[in-house]
């Protein structure tokens, strides 16, 4: 009831989901706009990413936490669901972290790989961090940094079973294959992972016996997958490009 006007104006918009009041008040109210931009912004990752983006560059480049910001601290109590890589979804609170890893999402999505490793390498280090960090280091051939990044690294869930792929991946692609094999196994060691991960572990160590020339084992691989999801994405191609090489002698 006493609040100021300003703080009830953003509640309401809070509370009606109203983006562009959001946003209104983000331009024209300074004491309120670090509150409002990630608000708005992360209402806005999944149904228009171009507008999220600037919004959470604007506070992130601002370097307070969100959670210690007077509006969001008194009046904020929600949390939002993001995939930090397919296989993962994290549930996070209204943070830097959050703002953080949504807006490394969203460059990534846009293309701008190396603005989407700028803004995780800044973040505190957790797990999903570090996932979200191996696969930006793997989609920029930073093979050497994926490998230090995930030292020590053992299958304990989901997201250390996808951690072990990204370091089996840049095990292979530096050609220390039977590291990359090892990694692989670690991966596919517990059947209570999500499918899309034992599937992504499947069709990776299947390239790798390839680059092996060991192509037996490599269909053997992709057939695990099809038998459980034949339109798994990559698959396809994989087996085909496997039926078109000539089996290598034993």
């Amino acid at each position: 009831m006493f609040a100021p006007h300003g703080e009830k104006e953003l509640y309401k918009a809070v509370r009606s989901r109203d983006i562009a009041v959001m946003e209104a008040i983000a331009r024209a109210q300074p004491d309120l706009a670090l509150a409002a931009s990630t608000l708005a912004g992360l209402l806005l990752v999944a149904t228009d990413p171009a507008r999220s983006r600037p919004l959470l560059a604007s506070v992130f480049a601002a370097g307070t936490d969100p959670a210690s910001d007077p509006f969001i601290r008194k009046y904020v109590a929600a949390r939002f669901s993001l995939v930090v890589v397919e296989g993962v979804t994290v549930d996070l609170g209204v943070d830097r972290a959050a703002v953080g890893l949504a807006l490394a999402e969203l460059h990534q999505n846009a293309g701008d790989v190396a603005a989407a490793i700028a803004v995780v390498e800044q973040l505190e280090p957790t797990t999903y961090a570090a996932l979200s960090l191996a696969e930006l280091y793997s989609l920029a051939y930073r093979d050497s940094d994926v490998v230090a990044l995930t030292n020590a690294v053992t299958n304990s869930d989901d997201t250390t079973a996808l951690l072990c792929i990204f370091r089996a991946v840049a095990l292979r692609d530096e050609g220390f294959f039977d590291g990359a094999r090892e990694m692989f196994k670690e991966a596919l060691k517990s059947k209570r992972r999500a499918p899309v991960i034992r599937h992504r572990a499947l069709l990776e160590r299947a390239r790798c016996y390839e680059a092996e020339g060991k192509r037996a084992l490599a269909r053997k691989d992709l057939e695990r997958i099809m038998a459980e999801d034949s339109s798994y994405d990559g698959l396809a191609a994989a087996l085909a490009e496997l039926a078109t090489a000539t089996e290598a002698p034993k």
